[in-house]
């Protein structure tokens, strides 16, 4: 292991930012991952043979999770990279598409809350009814406000313009892939969110195969079978 090491590389990064993969097809496996950097503006997926940096594209968002896939029969490996809600895939180091995971649906209570709160008939205390990673962002923002603070935050969003816009975006945690059958070399996606969800995507229609939901927020997934 040490004769791999390099303590001066400079590299920071998430576990799940972290992958291998046969980059440009030469079956030489590589190091690949996202570099955080020290600002948002120094944000890299970069690719390594041993210590080396051997290709580097830039990354627009903080990144999450990494995983190399294939979503074509005769293809080098694609590389998807989630920030936020997003995966934006890559080929050849190069940004190809990018696919957003639908919001979930924003709680009936909470909706209900906000909707009341806009005309002044009710106040936040029904989103303590609510478990916190069912809520939009907008409201668990609300309830960790300081009490002192937050007549100002209710004025400035209690109005139409955000009440009726109210959006429960997937963060995702966590990525996969597995393949989707033994015939073909094509794999589909495992994604976990923030919301408690595993998501199972089509790498090539980008449409949800199937999902479930598990009990807290998962951080990793690891794939078996196909």
């Amino acid at each position: 292991m040490s004769a791999l090491a390099d303590d001066q590389a400079g590299v920071f990064t998430f576990y799940n930012c972290v992958c291998l993969s046969d980059m440009y097809g030469d079956g030489d496996t590589k190091l690949v991952l996202a570099h955080v950097g020290s600002s948002k503006f120094n944000m890299r997926l970069k690719v390594f043979k041993g210590v080396t940096v051997v290709g580097e594209s830039a990354l627009a968002d903080l990144p999450t999770a990494v995983v190399s896939f294939y979503n074509e029969k005769i293809s080098l490996p694609a590389i998807g990279v989630a920030s936020g809600s997003y995966i934006r895939i890559y080929k050849n180091l190069k940004p190809f598409y990018q696919y957003n995971i639908p919001s979930a649906p924003v709680h009936k209570v909470e909706q209900e809350a906000w909707t009341k709160t806009c005309v002044k008939q009710l106040t936040h205390d029904q989103l303590y009814t609510i478990s916190p990673k069912q809520l939009t962002p907008l409201s668990q923002t609300l309830l960790v406000t300081k009490p002192e603070e937050r007549s100002q935050f209710i004025d400035y969003y209690a109005t139409p313009k955000y009440v009726n816009n109210l959006q429960n975006p997937a963060a995702i945690t966590c990525l996969a892939s597995v393949p989707k059958s033994s015939m073909d070399n094509i794999d589909v996606l495992v994604v976990g969110t923030e919301l408690g969800m595993i998501r199972i995507i089509d790498s090539q229609a980008f449409q949800i195969l199937a999902d479930c939901r598990v009990p807290g927020i998962p951080v990793q997934i690891v794939t078996y079978g196909k």
